[in-house]
């Protein structure tokens, strides 16, 4: 075999093992440039979690006038929140000057008429005092304010919004290239369903179904049986005609 012909052969080999390597290349995948950076589901990428969150109420004291009927609707109100999506005892925290060790019966007594109104006000409100927690913290009975808090479940996005990781105008990258939606994309929207919702649970599941008209059904069956129409039948709407009157004008 001449050294031409070797030469020919091994070039043939050469280009055989690279055409193998491109179709082997070909076969695999390259997870830069596949696999996208995050998630493309913006429920995913902002995905709404479910929390405890304080609910709080302050209660401003009016000096020898315990609290106003604005403050007292306002605790009604909390009262009744707390009755929907309350998880703890209603803490109710009142100010004292006490020093560690002193009887709590020495707590102004502005201070205590203001509590019992405010006990009044949740009771009007259907809540039992056996839910209720007075604590006391050092402060001027006539200025501080008494503090209602309660825990309930509340749903928030787990981050916050307005982060921007990668340049929109791809000035520096090739992020704007790959046809993507951009990272913040989602987050506001998933922000406000968390905040209008009426109960976080009705994202993670539905309510369950309430019970069937048994009556309805038995009297759909029965008409059916008797060859009539089972659906309902809804009177029309009164038809009014209107006249129009036309006269010459003078």
């Amino acid at each position: 075999m001449t050294t031409q012909t070797q030469t020919i052969s091994a070039s043939c080999r050469w280009l055989l093992l690279a055409a193998l390597g491109l179709m082997a290349a070909g076969c695999t995948t390259d997870g830069w440039w596949t696999e996208p950076t995050y998630p493309l589901d913006y429920r995913q990428r902002h995905p709404i979690e479910l929390v405890d969150s304080e609910q709080v109420l302050e209660v401003f004291p009016r000096t020898g006038h315990g609290i106003d009927p604005r403050q007292a609707a306002d605790i009604r109100a909390f009262g009744q929140s707390y009755l929907r999506s309350g998880k703890s005892p209603l803490v109710i925290v009142a100010p004292t000057e006490l020093l560690p060790g002193q009887k709590r019966e020495l707590v102004n007594p502005f201070v205590r008429r203001t509590l019992e109104e405010v006990r009044s006000a949740l009771g009007a409100a259907g809540v039992r005092r056996v839910a209720i927690e007075v604590r006391y913290a050092r402060g001027n009975g006539g200025e501080t304010p008494l503090r209602l808090s309660y825990s309930s479940m509340a749903a928030r996005v787990a981050h916050e919004c307005g982060k921007w990781p990668f340049d929109l105008a791809a000035g520096a990258g090739l992020e704007g290239a790959q046809n993507e939606p951009y990272w913040n994309l989602g987050c506001a929207y998933q922000a406000n369903l968390a905040t209008q919702v009426a109960d976080p649970l009705d994202l993670v599941r539905p309510r369950q179904e309430t019970p069937g008209d048994a009556a309805r059904r038995v009297g759909d069956i029965q008409a059916i049986r008797e060859g009539k129409d089972p659906s309902t039948s809804y009177a029309k709407a009164s038809s009014y005609s209107s006249s129009v009157v036309s006269g010459n004008a003078n």
